[in-house]
């Protein structure tokens, strides 16, 4: 079994809002006494209304040479753990073990002097690293081919744009060799090569044996990358597990923020009302589908009168509003009232990930109602193959064969 790279033991971290000003001292002092006295969080109560949680009790265990991934919604607690875990800043309760030496990308630029060259810097982040002067040296031009700055290398990095900060920023912490590896939304930056060459380096530096602890909203790149996930939620733990599962019920729960409806007009003589997938995944919300397999939707509607001759038009895309499915379905007539109709496919050949679900209801050529569906489709991962390409939006079975070719 392999040894742990990171020890998290009931971590918690509390800021006290508003302005910190020479007045406060004494209030300061005296909270401070408090807390060692009651061996509490600064002598704060929970319930403080000048004090914020950005954690609350967070324990977790990395092992070496592992990949895990924080995910959350903004203002969960994602970039504050990081922080702890960089010991920029102390736990206000708990206790924090790291097992190596720990190189961390947290901001663009983070570390850089801006007055001073992108060649200048490379060593002053190595050095910060804690490497030596012929380490650095050693990898110098790696680091720069890595980064494509050859041509910029000894111009000032304040001239520098956020996309050539962060390559820089990224190879210089990818190539210096720490045991542990901290990503805060890198790949939120940079070009699509840029995202490939990243991919491919954190691949290799895991396979070296070395631990990553990456932040991502792309649930695409934390399904490549990590084989485990921690879900947080306002500053506290709500699942840490295999990174499947942890993303399939994050994007099942997100999916349904938001109200019940995001879009509705047209006439009141008809409405679609709802949906839902008439079979789920395992229990899991019914807007969670399985990539690969048949599924239906069912659409419930209310009829004020009762209509002939309709069309029901279904689109399917994803978060970028690019189609990837659309249909249209005659329908001899629509009765008065409450009814449901059923869409089936007989496979769902998608990548995992989340989908909007938009319906069109016609009454000959005149749209009676249109529904941007509410909450999202969100497509798993359960039954693909874990050595299955997650490029490309489709998920297609494909085979091959070499034949021999005929002799002349």
């Amino acid at each position: 079994m392999s040894s742990l790279a990171i020890s998290v033991d009931r971590v918690s971290k509390v800021y006290r809002l508003g302005e910190i000003d020479r007045r406060q001292f004494f209030t300061d002092a005296a909270r401070w006494m408090r807390s060692l006295s009651s061996n509490g969080a600064a002598g704060a109560q929970s319930g403080s209304p000048d004090l914020f949680w950005a954690l609350q009790d967070i324990s977790f265990e990395v092992r070496e040479g592992e990949t895990v991934a924080l995910i959350g919604r903004n203002g969960a607690g994602k970039s504050t753990l990081l922080k702890l875990l960089s010991r920029i800043t102390a736990p206000t309760r708990g206790e924090i073990r790291l097992n190596g030496r720990l190189a961390s990308l947290l901001e663009v630029g983070t570390g850089f002097h801006y007055e001073l060259t992108g060649r200048d810097n490379v060593y002053l982040s190595g050095t910060i690293m804690g490497m030596k002067r012929h380490e650095i040296r050693a990898r110098f031009h790696e680091i720069v081919e890595f980064a494509g700055l050859e041509q910029f290398i000894d111009t000032p990095v304040k001239r520098y744009s956020s996309g050539m900060l962060v390559r820089l920023a990224f190879s210089v912490a990818a190539h210096l060799e720490p045991e542990i590896f901290i990503l805060d939304e890198v790949l939120a930056v940079g070009d699509q090569q840029f995202h490939n060459q990243c991919i491919d380096r954190i691949k290799e530096i895991v396979n070296d044996g070395r631990t990553v602890i990456l932040v991502s909203h792309n649930m695409s790149y934390v399904r490549r990358l990590s084989q485990r996930a921690i879900w947080l939620q306002k500053g506290c733990m709500v699942q840490f597990g295999p990174t499947k599962e942890v993303v399939n019920g994050y994007e099942a729960a997100s999916s349904s923020v938001g109200g019940q409806r995001t879009h509705h007009d047209g006439s009141q003589r008809a409405s679609i009302l709802s949906w839902r997938l008439v079979d789920g995944v395992g229990g899991e919300p019914n807007v969670l589908a399985r990539s690969g397999s048949a599924c239906a939707f069912e659409f419930a509607l209310h009829a004020a009168e009762t209509l002939q001759s309709c069309r029901l038009d279904v689109r399917l895309s994803d978060l970028d509003d690019t189609p990837v499915f659309s249909a249209t379905h005659r329908l001899a007539g629509l009765p008065e009232g409450s009814s449901a109709l059923v869409l089936e496919l007989p496979s769902l050949p998608l990548q995992p990930g989340q989908y909007r679900l938009q319906t069109r209801l016609y009454q000959r050529h005149e749209e009676v109602d249109v529904w941007h569906c509410d909450p999202m489709l969100v497509v798993s991962g359960d039954g693909i193959p874990p050595d299955r390409s997650r490029e490309g939006m489709i998920n297609l079975e494909s085979r091959v064969s070499l034949q021999r070719s005929p002799t002349t």
